[in-house]
């Protein structure tokens, strides 16, 4: 029989510094735990669900390939006596129907799975999922349209008769081991297989936009790919890229916090599936030290392909705003020809005015620089 461990997610809960932390050790895990945990060249499983005809934010001409190369990785383990590991985050909402099925396509027949689970207060996961959205396009998901049956699909994974376990953990720095997810994930595999430490990595993944990047993050896909809406583009990544090479050394801009009525809206509608969380697994989430002040909820005034995300933020700098479409502006359009990478004064004034570092703006304008120029 062969045993999984299904790390499910959630998402926006570290499952990428898990993911690349699992891949560096690799060939250390298979030769001295028999733990496996291939990916072929990429550092997840995500793409695994295209294989039931579930749909991915990933080029459809590209997926095709890069599945059989997981599966091709994964099916050299099948005749080894071990513990095979599985993480993506979209493996929670798919349930653990849909999982069995994969594990069948790739090959797994006689298995019994444990599940590791982290989940996250659903206002902290709203922010981290918009910032997400706009990686692939200029539209997200508006508060009153937003709840997550999280409850439901846990039921789900519990009750299924292939799972042998479900842990289930708070995605918090004070509900952490060593307040690392890496830590803490590498604990619970220990507890699961009777070792004492896999001694995984620290990695770093997925860093935060400022609440003003995100504003020009969405802006850019709106004005400059309109046409890729729902689908990753490399101009979105260079973007990023840029963004967190200038917030290398501190955030440029204010953290990201939703106006008060935009929180408690979110809260309102998982109020009921994370009592069941915290009835079921016995973990304690702030919204449910308090009940709703039934106070101006957020009212859905605009269409949410026509909403724009600066309307849900509490704190905005809008000359930041403008400052960095300014640069995006001048770099998406002009870089290619133009021997300035903007103008002295506006590097002047962004670099007094927002406290950054000489070294670190230049540094980070000169590789998206070359980022544009190699695609010309």
């Amino acid at each position: 029989m062969h045993r999984i461990i299904a790390h499910i997610g959630d998402a926006k809960c570290g499952s990428s510094a898990i993911q690349k932390s699992l891949k560096f050790c690799r060939l250390e895990l298979e030769e001295k735990f028999s733990l496996f945990y291939r990916t072929g060249a990429l550092a997840n499983h995500a793409l695994l669900i295209s294989l039931i005809g579930e749909q991915t934010s990933e080029d459809p001409a590209m997926i095709g390939s890069r599945v059989d190369e997981i599966v091709d990785d994964i099916r050299q383990t099948l005749a080894i006596t071990g513990t095979h590991i599985f993480s993506a985050e979209h493996f929670l909402k798919i349930g653990p129907k849909k999982f069995s099925e994969i594990l069948n396509r790739i090959g797994f027949e006689d298995y019994l799975v444990d599940v590791i689970c982290y989940i996250r207060s659903p206002d902290g996961f709203y922010l981290s999922s918009v910032q997400q959205q706009f990686k692939v396009g200029g539209r997200y998901t508006t508060p009153d349209k937003f709840a997550r049956p999280v409850s439901s699909w846990l039921d789900d994974w519990k009750m299924h008769p292939k799972t042998r376990s479900l842990t289930v953990k708070k995605f918090s720095r004070d509900a952490l081991l060593n307040q690392s997810v890496i830590s803490d994930f590498d604990s619970e595999v220990c507890n699961l297989v009777g070792l004492d430490s896999l001694n995984l990595p620290e990695r770093r993944a997925n860093e935060t936009l400022s609440a003003e990047q995100m504003v020009v993050l969405q802006w850019f896909r709106l004005e400059h790919l309109p046409k890729h809406d729902r689908l990753r583009h490399p101009e979105s990544k260079k973007l990023t890229r840029f963004f967190f090479n200038m917030n290398a050394t501190g955030m440029v801009g204010n953290k990201p916090e939703l106006i008060p009525a935009v929180r408690q809206t979110i809260l309102d509608n998982h109020m009921n599936s994370f009592r069941k969380i915290s009835k079921n697994y016995g973990l304690e989430f702030e919204l449910l030290r308090g009940s709703s002040t039934n106070a101006s909820l957020y009212q859905d005034a605009k269409r949410p392909d026509e909403e724009s995300v600066d309307g849900i933020l509490a704190i905005l700098d809008h000359e930041l705003v403008e400052d960095l479409k300014r640069i995006v502006d001048t770099a998406y359009k002009r870089f290619a020809t133009s021997n300035w990478l903007t103008p002295r004064s506006l590097k002047r004034d962004l670099m007094r005015k927002y406290r950054v570092e000489n070294t670190q703006f230049i540094g980070a304008l000169r590789k998206y620089k070359k980022e544009i120029n190699l695609a010309q």
